[in-house]
């Protein structure tokens, strides 16, 4: 049976980039967290007629050279679109209660619309396409902390 875990966001950065660096096997890996925004019309009108929104925050894990690159370029507000794939993991809090948490892991990004002074300084359209080497790619479906 063939199955499809695939994401693809438009959005905007809400939050700034955290890098961390972490080992896999014998080598350091970057990662990037951050969150990006994604917005829809719901329906409803406001009182003044407009049409009301509502927004989902998605929580962003990318690895390697996606990860440095998004560290150097992304800034919340910039517009960004993000390809890659679900994972949810589930876990017993410190309260004993099951807590689960939601993270697209990207593959690929792009910088879709900077902040004019970014855009002069040549922010690349596109950041990078995906470099995940298998081992780093394994180490992901891992419990790398």
């Amino acid at each position: 049976m063939i199955t499809l875990n695939q994401i693809t966001l438009i959005g905007r950065v809400g939050t700034k980039v955290d890098l961390k660096e972490t080992v896999s096997g014998d080598k350091k890996v970057v990662r990037a967290t951050f969150t990006v925004a994604t917005s829809y019309p719901t329906g409803v009108l406001d009182a003044n007629g407009k049409r009301v929104y509502s927004t989902d925050w998605h929580n962003i894990l990318l690895w390697g050279k996606n990860a440095e690159i998004a560290g150097a370029w992304l800034k919340p507000g910039n517009r960004v679109w993000i390809s890659g794939r679900s994972s949810t993991k589930v876990y017993v809090g410190a309260d004993q209660v099951k807590k689960a948490y939601t993270e697209v892991i990207g593959r690929s990004v792009g910088l879709i619309e900077g902040k004019k002074a970014e855009v002069s300084a040549g922010v690349p359209d596109r950041i990078v396409e995906p470099v995940l080497p298998a081992t780093v790619s394994d180490a992901v479906d891992g419990d790398i902390s």
